[in-house]
């Protein structure tokens, strides 16, 4: 992939790992075009950072006090915030639905079909299922579970925590975010009490430590 198609995607917000973008994640891998692309978001106030295993590139924040750069720093939190409790409750659910008693991982297949499956066929998961859905929207809670289900992929697809193995397939891959979103979660869990609603000051520190890679 070309230099500029990388540095884009990084600017855009995406995540370039080994699911979403396998060559410009290998280039990104390769030192010389690291410092490439780096060079290249550097004026824009930006940085190239890595998840701590390694399976996925972002753009992180150079300087957080930059006034010109607040309020795309602030939507950006308040973005990755509103996500936090769909992803993790999704990640949870299916968990459940697969009996897993660990964590489900970059690469990771999930089969659309089988979950509807699992859920019409187990009350519990089914509400939990609803609940879910209630993150995401208030409409569709009614809905038959295929419907429920294809709303809900189709979102974190959107988040980008998933990518369609095969366009159409309704198979997906967990991508390199799920990893930055363990990450945040972990960060955040370890400093609960800074995460009070109307603490400013705590919430910029919070901001910080996230975007600053």
């Amino acid at each position: 992939m070309s230099i500029r198609k990388t540095t884009e995607m990084l600017l855009s917000g995406k995540f370039v790992c080994a699911v979403t973008s396998p060559e410009a994640f290998n280039d990104l891998r390769n030192p010389e075009t690291f410092e490439t692309v780096s060079s290249l978001l550097r004026p824009l106030n930006r940085k190239i950072s890595h998840t701590k295993g390694g399976n996925a590139f972002y753009a992180s924040w150079l300087n957080l006090d930059d006034n010109s750069d607040r309020d795309s720093i602030s939507r950006e939190f308040e973005g990755l915030r509103n996500q936090l409790r769909p992803v993790i409750s999704f990640v949870l659910e299916l968990m459940d639905c697969d009996l897993r008693d660990h964590p489900l991982n970059v690469g990771d297949i999930i089969s659309e079909a089988e979950i509807v499956t699992i859920l019409e066929n187990n009350n519990f998961l089914n509400e939990r299922n609803v609940a879910l859905l209630r993150l995401l929207t208030t409409k569709h809670a009614s809905a038959p579970v295929p419907t429920q289900v294809k709303f809900i992929f189709d979102h974190m697809k959107k988040f980008g925590i998933i990518a369609e193995t095969i366009e159409g397939s309704r198979r997906f891959q967990f991508t390199g975010k799920l990893e930055y979103i363990y990450e945040v979660l972990e960060y955040i869990n370890s400093r609960e009490q800074i995460l009070e609603k109307n603490a400013d000051e705590q919430q910029l520190a919070v901001q910080g430590d996230i975007f600053n890679g």
